[in-house]
């Protein structure tokens, strides 16, 4: 089905309707991961969604605050619940879009959105760190060990 936009070439819009509808037209993978994010998560999460022509091409959330499965790292992540920052979760996009510059055209109306806002993410795919610096981001920190690593990365307004 999918969401219905007005006839722009590129919008950047807020998902004002129920969490499980944005979730239902993600890939299977991406269902399992935020099959529970909304009934975990702190605080107001903003669903975005790049559409052109009315076709989703990327996706993520916002929140404020850290994330339910950041908390064991918590002293770590000092400061990063305050008010001016803003937590970018789950950047996705649709299979036949990936590898085309949708996820930096998402980053870069995320900022352009949040611009006197510090956005910080995670990630788990150490891969995916040239591709973030590309965008802006700088890594500020390692989680974990072995197996378990992630890396926050941050992108201060300017």
């Amino acid at each position: 089905m999918g969401l219905v936009v007005t006839p722009f070439p590129l919008q950047l819009l807020s998902f004002e309707r129920p969490p499980e509808e944005w979730v239902a037209e993600l890939d299977k993978e991406w269902k399992a991961a935020l099959k529970d994010l909304y009934r975990l998560q702190r605080g107001p999460l903003e669903c975005l969604i790049l559409a052109e022509g009315g076709h989703w091409r990327a996706a993520g959330i916002i929140c404020p605050g850290i994330p339910h499965d950041l908390e064991k790292y918590r002293p770590l992540l000092m400061g990063m619940d305050g008010p001016d920052h803003r937590h970018i979760g789950f950047l996705w996009t649709f299979l036949e879009c990936r590898q085309k510059g949708w996820g930096s055209v998402w980053l870069k109306k995320v900022k352009e959105r949040y611009k006197a806002r510090t956005l910080w993410l995670t990630i788990e795919e150490e891969a995916l760190l040239p591709f973030y610096h590309q965008n802006g981001f700088r890594k500020v920190l390692e989680l974990g060990t072995g197996l378990e690593k992630e890396w926050v990365l941050v992108h201060s307004p300017k």
